[in-house]
């Protein structure tokens, strides 16, 4: 859903798929200019579940260790509103 929003309006992100190595993604945050605070959470909508702070990189190991599915690192936003776009579509329909 990010990729289809404004770039100006949507957090840096980056995609992490299980089994990267460490390194890997620690040279792609850096890379990517973000900076710790990070907020993790898996690619999917579960209502929360999994979605983390991460204050530094030791607690980014530690969360990429036990995750065993694609999630998303992200750049930590303080506002006071926050906007989720949903978009379904049911299997039969040709559009959402």
């Amino acid at each position: 859903m990010y990729r289809l929003l404004p770039a100006q309006i949507t957090p840096r992100t980056i995609y992490v798929k299980p089994g990267t190595p460490f390194p890997d993604l620690v040279e792609r945050v850096n890379a990517t200019g973000l900076q710790y605070p990070l907020v993790v959470k898996p690619d999917v909508g579960m209502k929360g579940i999994l979605f983390r702070v991460i204050e530094d990189e030791a607690q980014l190991k530690k969360y990429h260790e036990h995750i065993p599915f694609k999630y998303i690192v992200q750049e930590k936003i303080d506002l006071p509103v926050e906007v989720s776009v949903f978009y379904y579509r049911y299997p039969w329909q040709q559009t959402g």
